[in-house]
């Protein structure tokens, strides 16, 4: 799960709330579905009822019983000045996820305070149809002759005492995206790289402490609709674990830099792209993986997730981007936030979105010990780049 939240000038209005989020899935079906467990599939069933907006927890991105009658795979939340939206990937990526939040909250807008916000990006017109190109699943259109999902070897993790299940630390950096692009600039990269190499300079310091020597590698989420022109607002991304192999022994900020970006550009092409997810879904036509029922099923695909999903990595970085709202919604807009949720096997994930001139970095982790993100943060001030932090929890 992720969830992506914005943070108003004013308090929610509860009532206002539920009739734009009536209004949004009206003009965004495909969040009207819920996932059903058929013999041998599991699909995607629509239903009648209409989501409840729901006051937020104290935990955010607690588990959703997605497969119980009447429950959603998603949610919106609201407390004081914020509005969230939790969902599943399988329901939507962070471009459709995005694109319901801001068509909600210009629904939102236009109902509480009779503002017109335009349409355009990311806000979709609440007057038109909706169109069938955006529920689509798009790996089936793009799915190639050819793929195949490379074998990739277990990643560092960082060990600590687990939360319990419904617990999650989140601790989040709010930094000018003026200074960070000068610091990219100086290193000839993008801002995702700095980013990465910063996060494996300080993985590396904490694999050193304990004498373990695996590939230390970093998940980054790509969204594919630059690659293949796509307009779905249902999940349609893949990603790429870059990283090094620290026997070969402790690298600098500037090889890290030269390695990710040669990496990156082996695997951002629409080829390579085409050819890992016609790989996964090959392998889930296969004729051994279609006769097991549902169930059987689902234990293949945990068993494959450990071993190709978090096994092989040991953090991620989400980037969203820079969002730029109209004047119109700006104005009443103090920030967005975007937070992952706990992964199954690494110890936490890192995802960040800009606006208004600031990143907001979040980490997310299910353990205790935040030594990961008090190693990445004094890196990045050691670098020159000021942070302002904020966390869920007192330490």
């Amino acid at each position: 799960m992720f969830r992506l939240s914005v943070t108003l000038n004013d308090q929610v209005d509860q009532s206002c709330l539920q009739i734009a989020l009536e209004k949004t899935i009206r003009r965004i079906p495909s969040f009207q579905y819920r996932l059903k467990q058929g013999v041998f599939w599991f699909y995607f069933e629509k239903q009648e009822s209409l989501p409840i907006v729901q006051p937020d927890a104290v935990n955010p991105l607690i588990s959703i019983k997605a497969r119980d009658e009447g429950h959603f795979l998603f949610r919106v939340r609201y407390y004081t000045n914020t509005i969230a939206l939790e969902t599943f990937h399988a329901l939507t990526d962070g471009t459709g996820a995005l694109t319901f939040l801001l068509t909600l909250l210009a629904a939102y807008l236009h109902i509480r305070y009779q503002a017109n916000i335009p349409s355009g990006g990311y806000i979709l017109p609440l007057n038109e149809s909706p169109c069938m190109d955006e529920m689509e699943d798009s790996f089936l259109r793009f799915i190639g002759a050819w793929g195949a999902v490379k074998a990739e070897k277990p990643a560092f993790h960082a060990c600590g005492h687990l939360l319990p299940p419904h617990q999650l630390y989140i601790l989040t950096g709010k930094i000018p995206v003026s200074v960070l692009k000068d610091k990219c600039k100086e290193h000839g990269c993008t801002l995702t790289t700095f980013l990465v190499a910063v996060m494996i300079e300080a993985l590396q310091e904490q694999q050193s402490k304990i004498h373990t020597k695996k590939p230390v590698m970093v998940a980054v989420p790509v969204n594919l609709r630059p690659f293949f022109p796509s307009k779905t607002l249902r999940n349609f991304s893949s990603w790429m674990n870059i990283g090094v192999d620290t026997r070969m022994g402790r690298y600098t900020l500037k090889e890290l830099i030269d390695i990710l970006q040669a990496q990156m550009r082996l695997c951002m092409n629409a080829k390579s792209l085409q050819a890992k997810m016609s790989g996964t879904m090959r392998a889930a036509r296969h004729p051994a993986f279609r006769i097991l029922p549902s169930p059987a099923k689902q234990v293949v695909l945990n068993i494959g997730d450990r071993m190709l999903g978090d096994a092989c990595c040991s953090q991620s970085l989400s980037n969203l981007g820079s969002i730029t709202l109209s004047e119109a919604m700006q104005s009443y807009v103090r920030g967005l936030r975007f937070i992952l949720g706990r992964s199954r096997g690494k110890a936490g994930s890192g995802s960040c979105i800009s606006l208004n001139g600031t990143l907001f970095l979040s980490f997310t982790r299910k353990i205790r010990e935040a030594e990961f993100e008090r190693l990445f943060f004094s890196r990045l001030v050691e670098l020159g780049v000021p942070v302002e932090i904020e966390s869920n929890y007192g330490r």
